[in-house]
């Protein structure tokens, strides 16, 4: 990956852009070149996604001024919550609109990240020790409807970022997971970046 690369990296909460640098900087990226955006928490203590919303909008007209002149690239994460993930996708070009902006166009090295439930959802699947650290979630049910409970540490997502590295590295087709079909959009999403 070349170096020449700048990355911003948008997520609702210190969790997401933990596991969005972590995936950037495993795939190759200099981590020099990685400019992660305050979290909700820290900039309104609104919600999460709310915030994610109104920022990727707000900061849309930026990033497409950068990438016109540099290599840059854009992660954003909203998880699903109760919605679906094509809601979310809807919502955040709904915030474009609104904006009086286009929404993100075919070509543009934007990827959305939408885990449905949420991104603990996706580090249960892709890492077993998590998963097996989690099993007050009801396994009777697919991944995608269970409640995953937040990591102590925001570190403890390394094992599940390494397994969605190496599944992007291999370029093998989806599924991914069995039942956790957000995730394999999230691997489509991420080959806009990763081509």
């Amino acid at each position: 990956m070349s170096d020449g690369i700048q990355w911003i990296l948008l997520g609702e909460d210190k969790q997401a852009v933990t596991f969005l640098r972590r995936l950037v900087v495993t795939m190759g990226a200099n981590a020099r070149r990685l400019k992660a955006l305050p979290v909700a928490k820290d900039m309104t203590g609104a919600c999460g996604s709310q915030y994610v919303v109104d920022a990727y909008a707000q900061l849309l007209p930026k990033f497409r001024a950068n990438a016109a002149r540099m290599n840059t690239k854009l992660l954003v994460h909203i998880d699903a919550d109760d919605r679906t993930v094509l809601q979310r996708h809807r919502e955040l070009a709904q915030a474009c609109t609104d904006a009086g902006l286009p929404p993100r166009g075919p070509n543009e090295a934007i990827a959305l990240l939408i885990p449905k439930r949420n991104l603990e959802t996706w580090i249960a699947a892709l890492d077993p020790t998590q998963l097996e650290a989690q099993r007050g979630a009801d396994a009777t049910q697919p991944l995608e409807e269970r409640v995953f409970r937040h990591l102590t540490e925001e570190s403890g997502c390394s094992g599940a970022v390494e397994g969605l590295a190496r599944h992007l590295k291999s370029r093998a087709p989806a599924p991914l997971i069995p039942d956790l079909p957000s995730l394999d959009e999230a691997v489509i999403e991420l080959r806009r970046v990763w081509p």
